[in-house]
């Protein structure tokens, strides 16, 4: 049987600690099965232990622990979606995630769903199930589950002895039962039910829903908490999503049959190996040292508020064409752009500079007649590739490079500067920064570029 991984913690930008685990060697998948979590006991409940256990066998699962439950610390009462993401955002930070997909079940979705609308840059997927993205909405779609929880809201024993039980369906054992009620109340044990209870009606985040460009798969059973409609309303907010409607009557994924959910998501997410759970899926890549150049506008958000979408997006057009054929002139790969700025891969840090030098002075009279200038960051490292995208601490630390330059600015990691050492680049020394979500401080360095 597979131990329980160590727990492990992260601090939020507000200061809470959260608890989480890390298991497996598939593609990253972050889960958050509900905003009552628990970040061991779940271990105790076999159905759930055989759920996690699948989920480790295709993925690097991240499990996060929720603020205000489990193991995880209080929030000074806020949990709020904005709450929730933080504590998602949180976890990805310490465990230097991006591209990764997000799967998150019941009062967990709307917290991910304001995730996603702020990091479409760190995700490849959201997965979302028995979720909402308004909890009044909710409850006129589900009047029986609002008056039972109306119930219960003030006992915790009450409430783990029947509200989670009845999520499990009308064809679970007497023995599970008993399991799910202490699992529960573990969950809850020294935390304050009614704040939990209550902060869902400040669930509303139907306008971050309709922000979300991530790809979007909607999981729905037809039980009597979570219905159909609920399901419905979620595809209708969300862009492109799509709904798929599993068979049993129970709330969670893993209750019954958890073929269908597991299929689901392997589909959707593009993982392999769905008729062996028990063997461990790996990333197809082989690991290349690469030198990597993200790049965005200064002054991007404030164009396009003056000039309008259609204006706007004529400069952007005009930005990327001169962006594309830098990278082509000096052996760049494009790995993708971000509406005001690019991911690129170079296989020698000499071209990346090179390249870089070379948007600047392309743009330093600006582009499409409007003054915008271009921020560079610029790092080193063994990525990993899969899907034509690259991730890992390498890319992140590039990313967080780039944030830290003004606009005209190209700074590099201490890596970089060594690997092009006696090739004729200058550089000012910037001192060390705390780029966030890696652990130490890291020294950049200034490229002069404008006398070279």
């Amino acid at each position: 049987m597979m131990e329980i991984p160590p727990i492990r913690y992260a601090r939020t930008s507000d200061g809470v600690n959260i608890a989480y685990w890390v298991a497996g060697d598939g593609p990253p998948l972050i889960y958050v099965p509900e905003l009552i979590s628990h970040a061991s006991a779940g271990w105790d409940v076999p159905p759930f232990r055989d759920w996690l256990v699948d989920l480790v066998s295709h993925f690097r699962v991240v499990f996060v622990n929720p603020r205000n439950a489990g193991l995880s610390g209080d929030g000074a009462g806020d949990i709020t979606p904005k709450a929730l993401a933080a504590d998602i955002e949180a976890v990805v930070d310490a465990t230097s995630l991006t591209r990764a997909a997000l799967l998150a079940e019941h009062a967990a979705g709307p917290g991910a769903i304001q995730f996603a609308s702020q990091h479409a840059d760190l995700l490849r997927h959201l997965v979302l199930s028995s979720t909402y993205a308004s909890y009044k909405k909710f409850l006129t779609r589900m009047p029986a589950s609002a008056a039972l929880s109306r119930t219960v809201s003030e006992d915790s024993r009450t409430y783990a002895e029947l509200l989670f039980p009845a999520g499990l369906g009308s064809s679970q054992t007497p023995e599970l039962v008993k399991a799910v009620a202490g699992w529960a109340y573990q969950m809850l044990e020294g935390h304050e039910l009614s704040l939990l209870m209550g902060a869902r009606l400040l669930h509303e985040t139907e306008d971050a829903a309709r922000a979300i460009t991530t790809p979007t798969l909607i999981l729905q059973g037809t039980n009597f908490w979570f219905g159909a409609p609920v399901g419905v309303d979620l595809a209708a907010t969300i862009p492109g999503s799509r709904l798929v409607t599993l068979p049993g009557d129970g709330l969670w994924l893993w209750t019954g049959d958890r073929r269908p959910a597991l299929h689901a998501i392997l589909d959707f997410v593009g993982a392999q190996g769905v008729e062996h759970a028990s063997s461990h899926s790996q990333p197809s890549y082989a690991p290349a040292f690469r030198t990597l150049l993200f790049t965005d506008l200064e002054g991007h958000t404030a164009m396009m508020s003056r000039l309008g979408d259609a204006k706007g997006r004529e400069v952007l057009r005009e930005h990327e064409r001169i962006t594309r054929e830098a990278l082509a002139a000096h052996g760049g790969q494009e790995i993708k752009t971000m509406g005001d700025g690019f991911m690129a891969s170079f296989g020698s840090a000499q071209r990346a500079l090179d390249c870089a030098v070379a948007l600047q002075r392309a743009v330093a009279g600006g582009i499409g007649g409007e003054a915008l200038r271009i921020r560079a960051g610029i790092n080193a490292g063994e990525p990993i590739a899969e899907d034509d995208d690259l991730f890992g601490s390498s890319v992140i630390a590039a990313a967080r490079i780039a944030s830290k330059a003004s606009g005209g600015q190209v700074l590099v990691s201490d890596v970089v500067r060594q690997l092009v050492a006696g090739k004729g680049f200058l550089f000012s020394d910037t001192g060390l920064h705390d780029l966030k979500g890696l652990e130490e401080p890291v020294r950049l360095w200034e490229l002069r570029w404008e006398g070279a």
